[in-house]
Protein backbone atom coordinates (compact mmCIF):
# COMPACT_ATOMS: atom_id res chain seq x y z
CA UNK A 1 0.00 0.00 0.00
CA UNK A 2 1.18 3.37 -0.99
CA UNK A 3 1.98 5.65 1.55
CA UNK A 4 1.83 9.33 1.42
CA UNK A 5 4.51 11.52 2.60
CA UNK A 6 4.24 15.22 3.92
CA UNK A 7 6.59 17.43 2.71
CA UNK A 8 7.06 20.82 5.03
CA UNK A 9 8.46 23.36 2.67
CA UNK A 10 11.53 25.82 3.07
CA UNK A 11 10.92 28.78 4.54
CA UNK A 12 11.13 31.81 1.67
CA UNK A 13 13.98 33.89 0.60
CA UNK A 14 11.61 36.67 1.71
CA UNK A 15 11.66 35.68 5.03
CA UNK A 16 13.08 38.67 7.49
CA UNK A 17 16.87 37.62 8.65
CA UNK A 18 16.17 36.81 12.06
CA UNK A 19 14.12 33.88 10.85
CA UNK A 20 16.19 32.48 8.88
CA UNK A 21 18.98 32.35 11.07
CA UNK A 22 16.56 30.47 13.46
CA UNK A 23 15.59 28.26 10.71
CA UNK A 24 19.02 27.38 10.10
CA UNK A 25 20.33 27.03 13.47
CA UNK A 26 17.83 24.67 14.71
CA UNK A 27 16.31 24.15 18.33
CA UNK A 28 19.60 22.68 19.70
CA UNK A 29 21.65 26.06 18.50
CA UNK A 30 18.75 28.36 20.38
CA UNK A 31 18.85 26.30 23.71
CA UNK A 32 22.84 26.46 23.81
CA UNK A 33 22.61 30.41 22.70
CA UNK A 34 19.72 30.76 25.33
CA UNK A 35 22.11 28.53 28.22
CA UNK A 36 25.38 30.88 27.26
CA UNK A 37 23.35 34.51 26.68
CA UNK A 38 21.92 34.00 30.23
CA UNK A 39 25.23 32.86 31.15
CA UNK A 40 26.82 35.88 30.32
CA UNK A 41 24.78 38.16 31.46
CA UNK A 42 24.29 36.60 35.34
CA UNK A 43 28.41 36.34 35.03
CA UNK A 44 28.46 39.69 33.75
CA UNK A 45 26.29 41.25 36.17
CA UNK A 46 28.39 39.89 39.01
CA UNK A 47 31.94 41.07 38.02
CA UNK A 48 29.88 44.53 37.53
CA UNK A 49 28.55 44.25 41.69
CA UNK A 50 31.95 43.11 42.18
CA UNK A 51 33.68 45.56 40.99
CA UNK A 52 31.72 48.66 41.28
CA UNK A 53 31.52 47.06 45.30
CA UNK A 54 35.53 46.97 44.70
CA UNK A 55 35.42 50.56 43.71
CA UNK A 56 33.38 52.29 46.38
CA UNK A 57 35.10 50.21 49.34
CA UNK A 58 38.19 51.38 47.70
CA UNK A 59 36.99 55.25 47.50
CA UNK A 60 35.93 54.53 51.28
CA UNK A 61 39.08 53.22 52.32
CA UNK A 62 41.15 56.62 50.64
CA UNK A 63 38.69 58.85 51.86
CA UNK A 64 38.83 57.35 55.58
CA UNK A 65 42.50 57.85 55.02
CA UNK A 66 42.70 61.30 53.60
CA UNK A 67 40.65 62.75 56.45
CA UNK A 68 43.05 61.07 59.04
CA UNK A 69 45.95 62.10 57.60
CA UNK A 70 44.10 65.91 57.39
CA UNK A 71 43.41 65.30 61.24
CA UNK A 72 47.23 64.32 62.07
CA UNK A 73 48.40 66.71 60.09
CA UNK A 74 46.11 69.38 61.94
CA UNK A 75 47.53 68.89 65.06
CA UNK A 76 51.30 67.72 64.20
CA UNK A 77 50.95 71.45 62.51
CA UNK A 78 49.20 73.13 64.92
CA UNK A 79 52.48 74.40 66.71
CA UNK A 80 53.96 75.56 63.59
CA UNK A 81 51.21 77.55 62.53
CA UNK A 82 50.58 79.19 66.27
CA UNK A 83 54.19 80.21 65.83
CA UNK A 84 54.10 80.52 62.38
CA UNK A 85 57.07 78.78 61.94
CA UNK A 86 57.38 78.39 57.94
CA UNK A 87 60.76 76.19 58.40
CA UNK A 88 59.06 73.67 60.68
CA UNK A 89 56.02 73.36 58.52
CA UNK A 90 57.34 73.68 55.07
CA UNK A 91 59.84 70.02 56.65
CA UNK A 92 56.69 68.44 58.32
CA UNK A 93 54.70 68.47 54.40
CA UNK A 94 58.15 67.75 52.61
CA UNK A 95 58.47 64.67 55.26
CA UNK A 96 54.72 63.48 54.41
CA UNK A 97 54.98 63.53 51.14
CA UNK A 98 57.44 60.83 50.64
CA UNK A 99 54.19 58.72 50.77
CA UNK A 100 53.73 58.16 46.88
CA UNK A 101 49.97 59.44 46.95
CA UNK A 102 50.17 62.61 48.31
CA UNK A 103 50.02 64.96 45.75
CA UNK A 104 50.50 68.09 47.94
CA UNK A 105 50.26 69.45 51.11
CA UNK A 106 49.59 73.18 52.21
CA UNK A 107 49.18 75.30 55.31
CA UNK A 108 47.18 78.32 55.33
CA UNK A 109 47.18 80.92 58.15
CA UNK A 110 43.01 82.10 60.09
CA UNK A 111 42.67 84.51 56.62
CA UNK A 112 43.36 81.85 54.07
CA UNK A 113 46.37 83.23 53.42
CA UNK A 114 48.78 80.36 52.20
CA UNK A 115 52.14 79.80 54.24
CA UNK A 116 53.42 76.84 52.88
CA UNK A 117 52.65 74.74 49.74
CA UNK A 118 54.53 71.66 49.22
CA UNK A 119 53.17 69.42 46.18
CA UNK A 120 55.32 66.11 45.49
CA UNK A 121 55.70 67.62 41.79
CA UNK A 122 56.16 71.38 41.32
CA UNK A 123 55.12 70.98 37.65
CA UNK A 124 52.00 69.94 38.40
CA UNK A 125 51.55 72.83 40.50
CA UNK A 126 52.87 75.31 37.83
CA UNK A 127 50.72 73.50 35.41
CA UNK A 128 47.44 72.94 37.14
CA UNK A 129 47.27 75.81 40.02
CA UNK A 130 43.68 74.89 40.92
CA UNK A 131 45.62 72.04 43.12
CA UNK A 132 45.95 74.38 45.71
CA UNK A 133 42.48 76.27 45.36
CA UNK A 134 41.60 78.91 48.10
CA UNK A 135 39.18 76.38 50.05
CA UNK A 136 38.81 78.50 53.47
CA UNK A 137 36.21 80.80 51.68
CA UNK A 138 33.57 77.74 51.56
CA UNK A 139 33.36 76.99 55.41
CA UNK A 140 31.06 74.23 54.71
CA UNK A 141 33.61 72.17 53.14
CA UNK A 142 35.85 71.79 56.13
CA UNK A 143 36.51 68.56 56.94
CA UNK A 144 34.90 66.74 53.83
CA UNK A 145 36.51 64.96 51.22
CA UNK A 146 36.19 66.00 47.77
CA UNK A 147 36.63 64.44 44.94
CA UNK A 148 38.16 66.60 42.25
CA UNK A 149 39.53 66.06 38.83
CA UNK A 150 42.61 67.46 37.56
CA UNK A 151 43.77 68.25 34.09
CA UNK A 152 47.28 67.16 34.69
CA UNK A 153 47.50 64.50 37.29
CA UNK A 154 43.27 62.76 36.69
CA UNK A 155 40.83 62.01 39.67
CA UNK A 156 42.17 62.82 42.70
CA UNK A 157 40.68 63.97 46.91
CA UNK A 158 41.17 66.32 48.99
CA UNK A 159 40.34 67.33 52.58
CA UNK A 160 40.90 71.05 54.15
CA UNK A 161 40.93 71.11 58.03
CA UNK A 162 40.94 73.60 60.73
CA UNK A 163 43.89 73.87 62.64
CA UNK A 164 43.10 75.16 66.37
CA UNK A 165 46.37 76.36 68.84
CA UNK A 166 47.35 73.79 70.87
CA UNK A 167 46.82 75.72 74.12
CA UNK A 168 43.66 73.87 74.27
CA UNK A 169 41.24 77.33 74.17
CA UNK A 170 40.30 76.34 70.65
CA UNK A 171 41.84 79.04 68.91
CA UNK A 172 41.89 78.92 64.93
CA UNK A 173 45.47 79.01 64.25
CA UNK A 174 44.89 77.82 60.47
CA UNK A 175 44.25 75.32 57.94
CA UNK A 176 45.74 72.54 56.56
CA UNK A 177 45.04 71.18 53.07
CA UNK A 178 45.73 67.33 51.67
CA UNK A 179 45.63 66.57 48.11
CA UNK A 180 45.98 62.54 47.42
CA UNK A 181 45.55 61.13 43.88
CA UNK A 182 43.50 58.19 42.80
CA UNK A 183 45.62 56.99 40.45
CA UNK A 184 46.80 54.32 42.15
CA UNK A 185 44.08 52.80 42.97
CA UNK A 186 42.24 53.46 39.75
CA UNK A 187 45.10 51.03 38.48
CA UNK A 188 44.22 48.63 40.99
CA UNK A 189 40.18 48.61 40.02
CA UNK A 190 41.10 48.37 36.39
CA UNK A 191 43.47 45.01 37.62
CA UNK A 192 40.27 43.52 39.11
CA UNK A 193 37.65 44.44 36.55
CA UNK A 194 40.41 42.60 33.84
CA UNK A 195 40.83 39.98 36.16
CA UNK A 196 36.80 39.66 36.73
CA UNK A 197 36.41 39.66 33.14
CA UNK A 198 38.94 37.19 32.15
CA UNK A 199 37.51 35.04 34.76
CA UNK A 200 34.03 35.07 33.13
CA UNK A 201 35.15 34.03 29.86
CA UNK A 202 37.67 31.60 31.33
CA UNK A 203 34.08 30.32 32.55
CA UNK A 204 32.22 30.76 29.45
CA UNK A 205 34.80 28.44 28.15
CA UNK A 206 34.54 26.07 30.54
CA UNK A 207 30.63 26.39 30.37
CA UNK A 208 30.18 26.03 26.18
CA UNK A 209 30.41 22.26 26.20
CA UNK A 210 29.02 21.22 29.26
CA UNK A 211 26.02 23.47 28.35
CA UNK A 212 26.22 21.27 24.63
CA UNK A 213 26.18 18.14 26.23
CA UNK A 214 23.54 19.40 28.86
CA UNK A 215 21.47 20.41 25.99
CA UNK A 216 21.96 17.35 23.98
CA UNK A 217 20.96 14.85 26.87
CA UNK A 218 17.73 17.27 27.08
CA UNK A 219 17.17 17.24 23.52
CA UNK A 220 17.93 13.31 23.39
CA UNK A 221 14.38 12.06 23.85
CA UNK A 222 13.35 14.42 20.79
CA UNK A 223 15.62 13.37 18.91
CA UNK A 224 14.30 9.84 19.51
CA UNK A 225 10.33 10.96 19.16
CA UNK A 226 11.69 12.46 15.57
CA UNK A 227 13.23 8.99 14.40
CA UNK A 228 10.27 7.35 15.67
CA UNK A 229 8.24 10.06 13.31
CA UNK A 230 10.14 9.91 10.26
CA UNK A 231 10.03 5.50 10.60
CA UNK A 232 6.08 6.39 10.98
CA UNK A 233 6.13 8.37 7.61
CA UNK A 234 7.70 5.98 5.61
CA UNK A 235 5.00 3.19 6.75
CA UNK A 236 6.45 1.63 9.65
CA UNK A 237 2.81 1.38 11.74
CA UNK A 238 4.43 -0.79 14.59
CA UNK A 239 7.11 1.78 15.61
CA UNK A 240 7.46 3.01 19.58
CA UNK A 241 9.47 5.11 21.25
CA UNK A 242 11.37 3.64 24.27
CA UNK A 243 10.78 6.63 26.84
CA UNK A 244 9.93 6.41 30.61
CA UNK A 245 9.54 9.49 32.10
CA UNK A 246 7.29 11.10 34.21
CA UNK A 247 7.76 14.62 32.87
CA UNK A 248 6.15 16.43 29.49
CA UNK A 249 8.88 14.20 27.31
CA UNK A 250 7.59 11.19 29.27
CA UNK A 251 3.95 12.07 28.70
CA UNK A 252 4.31 12.87 25.09
CA UNK A 253 6.35 9.68 24.31
CA UNK A 254 3.38 7.43 25.81
CA UNK A 255 0.70 9.92 23.53
CA UNK A 256 2.99 9.00 20.27
CA UNK A 257 3.11 4.93 21.40
CA UNK A 258 -1.11 5.58 21.67
CA UNK A 259 -1.20 7.49 18.31
CA UNK A 260 0.75 4.80 16.75
CA UNK A 261 -1.48 1.91 18.04
CA UNK A 262 -4.38 3.70 17.14
CA UNK A 263 -3.54 4.41 13.46
CA UNK A 264 -1.89 1.02 13.21
CA UNK A 265 -5.95 -0.26 14.03
CA UNK A 266 -7.60 1.90 11.99
CA UNK A 267 -4.67 1.59 8.87
CA UNK A 268 -5.73 -2.41 9.45
CA UNK A 269 -9.27 -2.00 9.23
CA UNK A 270 -9.15 0.73 6.42
CA UNK A 271 -7.32 -2.33 4.69
CA UNK A 272 -10.32 -4.72 5.41
CA UNK A 273 -12.83 -1.72 4.15
CA UNK A 274 -10.52 -1.46 1.33
CA UNK A 275 -10.33 -5.17 0.59
CA UNK A 276 -14.08 -5.11 1.07
CA UNK A 277 -14.67 -2.15 -1.49
CA UNK A 278 -12.03 -3.54 -4.11
CA UNK A 279 -14.07 -6.92 -3.79
CA UNK A 280 -17.42 -5.01 -4.67
CA UNK A 281 -16.14 -3.03 -7.20
CA UNK A 282 -14.74 -6.33 -8.95
CA UNK A 283 -17.63 -7.71 -8.70
CA UNK A 284 -19.59 -4.79 -9.69
CA UNK A 285 -17.51 -3.95 -13.17
CA UNK A 286 -17.32 -7.69 -13.98
CA UNK A 287 -21.78 -6.82 -13.36
CA UNK A 288 -21.07 -3.94 -15.53
CA UNK A 289 -18.96 -5.24 -18.41
CA UNK A 290 -21.60 -7.78 -18.52
CA UNK A 291 -24.41 -5.58 -18.84
CA UNK A 292 -22.70 -3.84 -21.29
CA UNK A 293 -22.08 -6.96 -23.18
CA UNK A 294 -25.51 -7.63 -22.81
CA UNK A 295 -26.61 -4.83 -24.82
CA UNK A 296 -24.50 -4.40 -27.19
CA UNK A 297 -25.91 -7.98 -28.26
CA UNK A 298 -28.97 -6.89 -27.92
CA UNK A 299 -28.84 -3.52 -29.67
CA UNK A 300 -27.00 -6.04 -32.54
CA UNK A 301 -29.53 -8.23 -32.28
CA UNK A 302 -32.82 -5.27 -32.52
CA UNK A 303 -30.73 -3.78 -34.89
CA UNK A 304 -30.62 -7.16 -37.09
CA UNK A 305 -34.53 -8.24 -36.37
CA UNK A 306 -35.44 -4.60 -36.64
CA UNK A 307 -33.64 -3.80 -39.73
CA UNK A 308 -35.07 -7.20 -41.31
CA UNK A 309 -38.28 -6.49 -41.87
CA UNK A 310 -38.08 -2.73 -42.46
CA UNK A 311 -35.87 -3.61 -45.53
CA UNK A 312 -38.70 -6.04 -46.20
CA UNK A 313 -41.46 -3.13 -45.64
CA UNK A 314 -39.46 -0.85 -47.99
CA UNK A 315 -38.99 -3.01 -50.47
CA UNK A 316 -42.38 -3.99 -51.32
CA UNK A 317 -43.35 -0.09 -50.99
CA UNK A 318 -40.78 0.49 -53.50
CA UNK A 319 -41.74 -2.80 -55.95
CA UNK A 320 -45.58 -1.76 -55.96
CA UNK A 321 -44.55 1.84 -57.10
CA UNK A 322 -42.24 0.71 -59.83
CA UNK A 323 -45.25 -1.76 -60.97
CA UNK A 324 -48.39 -0.31 -60.13
CA UNK A 325 -47.65 4.06 -59.64
CA UNK A 326 -49.36 4.80 -62.73
CA UNK A 327 -52.52 2.72 -61.87
CA UNK A 328 -52.52 3.35 -57.94
CA UNK A 329 -54.53 6.48 -56.72
CA UNK A 330 -52.64 9.88 -55.62
CA UNK A 331 -53.31 9.30 -52.70
CA UNK A 332 -51.84 5.47 -52.15
CA UNK A 333 -48.63 6.61 -54.21
CA UNK A 334 -48.22 9.56 -51.23
CA UNK A 335 -48.65 7.00 -48.28
CA UNK A 336 -46.26 4.30 -50.19
CA UNK A 337 -43.65 7.05 -50.19
CA UNK A 338 -44.06 7.97 -46.58
CA UNK A 339 -43.78 4.23 -45.85
CA UNK A 340 -40.07 4.46 -47.54
CA UNK A 341 -39.49 7.61 -45.97
CA UNK A 342 -40.42 6.48 -41.79
CA UNK A 343 -38.58 3.06 -43.19
CA UNK A 344 -35.45 5.64 -44.24
CA UNK A 345 -35.99 7.24 -40.96
CA UNK A 346 -35.80 4.77 -38.30
CA UNK A 347 -33.56 2.69 -39.94
CA UNK A 348 -31.04 5.83 -40.02
CA UNK A 349 -32.04 5.92 -35.92
CA UNK A 350 -31.18 2.26 -35.49
CA UNK A 351 -27.71 2.99 -37.36
CA UNK A 352 -27.14 5.89 -35.22
CA UNK A 353 -28.46 3.82 -31.65
CA UNK A 354 -25.86 1.16 -32.96
CA UNK A 355 -23.05 3.40 -33.61
CA UNK A 356 -23.70 5.27 -30.34
CA UNK A 357 -23.20 2.10 -28.21
CA UNK A 358 -19.86 1.58 -29.99
CA UNK A 359 -18.72 4.78 -29.45
CA UNK A 360 -16.71 3.85 -26.21
CA UNK A 361 -15.95 -0.28 -26.80
CA UNK A 362 -14.91 -0.37 -30.61
CA UNK A 363 -12.33 2.67 -31.10
CA UNK A 364 -11.06 3.51 -34.15
CA UNK A 365 -7.86 4.44 -36.10
CA UNK A 366 -5.87 6.82 -34.05
CA UNK A 367 -4.06 9.93 -36.59
CA UNK A 368 -3.06 13.17 -36.49
CA UNK A 369 -6.08 14.98 -37.91
CA UNK A 370 -5.84 18.98 -38.59
CA UNK A 371 -8.87 20.71 -37.30
CA UNK A 372 -8.97 23.21 -39.32
CA UNK A 373 -9.12 21.70 -42.30
CA UNK A 374 -11.56 18.79 -40.88
CA UNK A 375 -14.48 22.26 -40.18
CA UNK A 376 -13.40 23.39 -43.83
CA UNK A 377 -14.88 20.20 -45.62
CA UNK A 378 -17.83 20.26 -43.02
CA UNK A 379 -18.39 24.24 -44.24
CA UNK A 380 -18.11 23.29 -47.79
CA UNK A 381 -20.34 20.74 -47.33
CA UNK A 382 -22.95 22.87 -45.56
CA UNK A 383 -22.37 25.43 -47.79
CA UNK A 384 -25.87 25.85 -49.62
CA UNK A 385 -27.76 25.55 -46.24
CA UNK A 386 -25.69 28.68 -45.00
CA UNK A 387 -26.26 30.84 -48.41
CA UNK A 388 -30.25 29.44 -47.91
CA UNK A 389 -30.55 30.95 -44.53
CA UNK A 390 -28.04 34.15 -44.41
CA UNK A 391 -25.36 32.59 -42.18
CA UNK A 392 -21.91 34.20 -41.76
CA UNK A 393 -19.32 30.94 -40.91
CA UNK A 394 -15.78 32.12 -39.69
CA UNK A 395 -13.56 30.14 -38.14
CA UNK A 396 -10.49 30.98 -35.93
CA UNK A 397 -7.24 31.66 -38.40
CA UNK A 398 -5.79 28.68 -37.17
CA UNK A 399 -6.65 25.73 -35.25
CA UNK A 400 -4.68 22.80 -33.35
CA UNK A 401 -4.22 19.34 -34.56
CA UNK A 402 -5.59 16.42 -32.96
CA UNK A 403 -4.18 12.70 -32.73
CA UNK A 404 -7.47 10.74 -32.57
CA UNK A 405 -10.36 9.30 -34.55
CA UNK A 406 -11.10 11.58 -37.71
CA UNK A 407 -14.70 10.53 -38.43
CA UNK A 408 -15.69 11.09 -34.98
CA UNK A 409 -14.27 13.85 -34.31
CA UNK A 410 -16.00 15.19 -37.72
CA UNK A 411 -19.04 13.71 -35.98
CA UNK A 412 -18.56 16.26 -33.41
CA UNK A 413 -18.12 19.26 -35.39
CA UNK A 414 -21.02 18.83 -37.67
CA UNK A 415 -23.19 17.56 -35.10
CA UNK A 416 -22.79 20.93 -33.30
CA UNK A 417 -22.32 23.16 -36.56
CA UNK A 418 -25.44 21.18 -38.15
CA UNK A 419 -27.47 22.00 -35.12
CA UNK A 420 -26.55 25.74 -35.05
CA UNK A 421 -27.32 25.52 -38.16
CA UNK A 422 -30.99 23.98 -37.84
CA UNK A 423 -31.75 26.07 -34.52
CA UNK A 424 -30.37 29.62 -36.05
CA UNK A 425 -34.10 30.73 -36.03
CA UNK A 426 -35.40 34.20 -37.71
CA UNK A 427 -32.97 36.44 -36.41
CA UNK A 428 -31.30 39.51 -38.14
CA UNK A 429 -27.65 38.27 -36.96
CA UNK A 430 -26.69 34.89 -38.15
CA UNK A 431 -23.17 33.71 -37.37
CA UNK A 432 -21.62 30.61 -36.55
CA UNK A 433 -18.19 30.78 -35.28
CA UNK A 434 -15.69 28.18 -34.12
CA UNK A 435 -12.54 28.16 -32.45
CA UNK A 436 -10.38 26.92 -29.92
CA UNK A 437 -8.62 28.14 -26.61
CA UNK A 438 -5.05 25.75 -25.90
CA UNK A 439 -5.13 26.00 -21.97
CA UNK A 440 -2.61 23.87 -19.56
CA UNK A 441 -3.74 20.74 -19.63
CA UNK A 442 -6.07 21.15 -22.70
CA UNK A 443 -7.81 22.21 -25.59
CA UNK A 444 -11.31 23.89 -25.48
CA UNK A 445 -13.25 23.88 -28.63
CA UNK A 446 -16.45 26.06 -28.64
CA UNK A 447 -19.21 26.57 -31.46
CA UNK A 448 -20.77 29.86 -30.97
CA UNK A 449 -23.95 30.69 -32.89
CA UNK A 450 -26.70 33.57 -32.55
CA UNK A 451 -29.89 31.49 -32.84
CA UNK A 452 -32.60 31.26 -30.99
CA UNK A 453 -30.91 29.60 -27.74
CA UNK A 454 -31.98 27.43 -25.33
CA UNK A 455 -33.95 27.62 -22.52
CA UNK A 456 -32.23 27.30 -18.71
CA UNK A 457 -34.15 24.74 -17.69
CA UNK A 458 -33.07 22.48 -20.53
CA UNK A 459 -29.40 22.83 -20.39
CA UNK A 460 -29.16 20.09 -17.61
CA UNK A 461 -30.64 17.55 -20.20
CA UNK A 462 -29.72 18.38 -23.19
CA UNK A 463 -26.79 16.01 -24.08
CA UNK A 464 -29.39 13.19 -22.59
CA UNK A 465 -30.24 10.77 -25.31
CA UNK A 466 -33.74 11.41 -27.02
CA UNK A 467 -33.69 15.07 -24.98
CA UNK A 468 -34.65 17.89 -27.51
CA UNK A 469 -35.81 21.47 -26.93
CA UNK A 470 -39.41 22.87 -26.82
CA UNK A 471 -38.37 24.76 -29.80
CA UNK A 472 -37.50 22.39 -31.62
CA UNK A 473 -41.10 20.60 -31.28
CA UNK A 474 -42.93 24.15 -31.82
CA UNK A 475 -40.63 24.63 -35.23
CA UNK A 476 -40.74 21.23 -36.43
CA UNK A 477 -37.09 21.45 -37.12
CA UNK A 478 -36.09 17.22 -37.72
CA UNK A 479 -33.90 15.48 -35.08
CA UNK A 480 -33.58 12.13 -33.58
CA UNK A 481 -32.08 13.41 -30.23
CA UNK A 482 -29.31 11.51 -30.56
CA UNK A 483 -26.40 13.83 -32.00
CA UNK A 484 -25.42 15.67 -28.77
CA UNK A 485 -25.40 12.18 -26.67
CA UNK A 486 -23.14 11.47 -29.29
CA UNK A 487 -20.87 14.20 -29.05
CA UNK A 488 -20.70 13.62 -25.12
CA UNK A 489 -19.71 10.23 -25.58
CA UNK A 490 -16.86 10.58 -28.25
CA UNK A 491 -15.56 13.73 -26.25
CA UNK A 492 -15.64 11.84 -23.10
CA UNK A 493 -13.33 9.27 -24.43
CA UNK A 494 -10.79 11.72 -25.05
CA UNK A 495 -11.21 12.37 -21.28
CA UNK A 496 -13.06 15.49 -21.92
CA UNK A 497 -15.81 17.64 -20.69
CA UNK A 498 -18.85 19.24 -22.79
CA UNK A 499 -21.54 21.51 -21.90
CA UNK A 500 -23.10 24.85 -23.06
CA UNK A 501 -23.95 28.29 -22.12
CA UNK A 502 -26.85 29.98 -24.02
CA UNK A 503 -29.61 32.86 -23.71
CA UNK A 504 -32.74 32.81 -25.16
CA UNK A 505 -33.22 34.94 -28.11
CA UNK A 506 -29.39 35.47 -28.03
CA UNK A 507 -27.66 32.62 -29.10
CA UNK A 508 -25.87 29.33 -27.45
CA UNK A 509 -21.97 28.42 -27.26
CA UNK A 510 -21.38 24.59 -27.08
CA UNK A 511 -18.03 24.17 -25.70
CA UNK A 512 -16.01 20.68 -25.61
CA UNK A 513 -12.88 19.57 -24.24
CA UNK A 514 -10.18 17.27 -24.94
CA UNK A 515 -6.89 16.01 -23.05
CA UNK A 516 -3.68 17.64 -23.80
CA UNK A 517 -1.98 14.21 -24.27
CA UNK A 518 -4.24 14.38 -27.79
CA UNK A 519 -3.10 17.69 -28.37
CA UNK A 520 0.70 18.62 -29.28
CA UNK A 521 0.02 22.21 -29.09
CA UNK A 522 -0.85 21.84 -25.55
CA UNK A 523 2.59 20.35 -25.00
CA UNK A 524 3.99 23.16 -27.10
CA UNK A 525 2.47 26.14 -24.80
CA UNK A 526 3.74 24.07 -21.61
CA UNK A 527 7.39 24.08 -22.79
CA UNK A 528 7.35 27.81 -24.16
CA UNK A 529 4.23 29.43 -22.12
CA UNK A 530 5.95 32.96 -22.19
CA UNK A 531 6.12 32.53 -26.05
CA UNK A 532 3.98 35.78 -27.45
CA UNK A 533 3.33 34.08 -30.74
CA UNK A 534 1.35 31.03 -29.23
CA UNK A 535 -0.85 33.25 -26.99
CA UNK A 536 -1.58 35.58 -29.91
CA UNK A 537 -2.27 32.25 -32.00
CA UNK A 538 -4.46 30.49 -29.87
CA UNK A 539 -5.43 32.63 -26.22
CA UNK A 540 -6.29 35.42 -28.27
CA UNK A 541 -7.95 33.90 -31.25
CA UNK A 542 -11.01 33.44 -28.51
CA UNK A 543 -13.86 35.82 -29.90
CA UNK A 544 -15.56 36.99 -33.16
Amino acid sequence: MSVTRLTIPAFEATEPLYRRVGYSVGIHGKLIVSFMLLLLLAVSASCWVFVHEAHQDTNHLMATRVSEMSQTLAMAGSPGLTQRNVGELNTLANRLLRNGDLLTIAFFDAGGRPLVVACQDTQNLVADPSIVPHVWQNASQLTQVQEKVSLVIGEYLEVVAPVYASTGRDQLVGYVQVNIAEATELAHIEQIRRLAIGAAFIVLLITLPLVSLLVHGILQPIRHLVAATRRLAAGDLHTQVDIDRNDMIGALARSFNAMVRTISRQQDELEAKVQQRTEQLEQSNKKLEREIAEKNDFLRAVSHDLNAPLRNISGMASMVLMKHRQTLDEDVVHRLERIQKNVEIETDLISELLELSRIKTRRQKMELVEISALVTEISQMLEEDFRAKGIAFTTQKSLPVVRGERLRLRQIFQNLIDNAVKYMGDGEKREIHVGCTIRENHAEFFIRDTGMGVDSDEIDNIFNIFRRGRASQKQNIPGKGVGLAGVKSIVETYNGSVRVESQRGVGSTFYFTISGEYVPAVAVKRNAIGSSAMESQYVNGDGF
